[in-house]
C-alpha cells in the first residue's frame, strides 16, 4: 500500500506491540541507533493517550511519542519518525496535527519539541510546521538553549502557541 490511501483515520494510539515493532525495526526509521535509548515503554504505559502510530496493514509506518507537561500547559513531542519508504507523504505532519488536536482538547496553549542543533531535517520540519526556535545562544547560527539536555549539551527548542479557546498564552521557555 506504499503511497496508497493512508488517511488520518489510520492514526491510532500506539500499543505495546507497535512499540516493540518500532524498537525491533528501529533502523527502518532512523539513520543511526543513537535514538534507540530514547525509546522507552513509559510513553505507552504512562503517556499512552499521547503516543500515536500510522500503520500500513500491520506495519507501523510512522509514530509520535509525546506527553502533556505537568509544569505548563503545553504538549511536548518527544520524538516523531517515519519509516524509510514512507517519507515525504506528510505522515509526520499528520501525526503532529493529531497531537495538536489532542493537546487542544486538554486545554494546552502550546506545543514544544527539541532537537540537536545539527539535525537539519528536524529543524526544517519543525519550522515548516510553524514552530519558532528559541534560545539563549547559537551553534553554527542556529538558536539553542545552552545546557538544555545536560551541562555542555545544547538543544534547539521549538515552541508554537495553539488556540484552545482558554485565552491563556503559553510561557516561552
Amino acid at each position: 500500500m506504499r503511497g496508497g490511501a493512508l488517511t488520518a483515520d489510520t492514526i491510532e494510539r500506539c500499543t505495546k506491540a507497535d512499540f516493540d515493532q518500532v524498537v525491533a525495526e528501529h533502523g527502518a526509521f532512523w539513520d543511526s541507533d543513537l535514538t534507540l535509548p530514547l525509546h522507552h515503554p513509559i510513553f505507552i504505559f504512562e503517556f499512552g493517550d499521547s503516543a500515536f502510530v500510522i500503520r500500513d496493514g500491520e506495519k507501523v509506518t510512522a509514530y509520535l511519542q509525546g506527553f502533556r507537561s505537568q509544569v505548563e500547559r503545553v504538549g511536548y513531542v518527544h520524538m516523531v519518525a517515519v519509516r524509510s519508504g514512507y517519507r515525504r507523504l506528510g505522515l509526520a505532519r499528520r501525526l503532529y496535527e493529531h497531537f495538536v488536536d489532542q493537546c487542544k482538547r486538554h486545554r494546552c496553549t502550546g506545543i514544544k519539541a527539541t532537537a540537536s542543533p545539527k539535525n537539519e531535517a528536524s529543524i526544517r520540519f519543525h519550522t515548516a510546521f510553524g514552530m519558532t526556535m528559541i534560545g539563549d545562544g547559537e551553534v553554527d547560527g542556529v538558536p539553542v538553549v545552552r545546557g538544555y539536555l545536560k551541562p555542555g549539551i545544547d538543544r534547539v527548542v521549538f515552541r508554537m502557541a495553539i488556540d484552545c479557546g482558554t485565552g491563556f498564552q503559553p510561557v516561552n521557555r
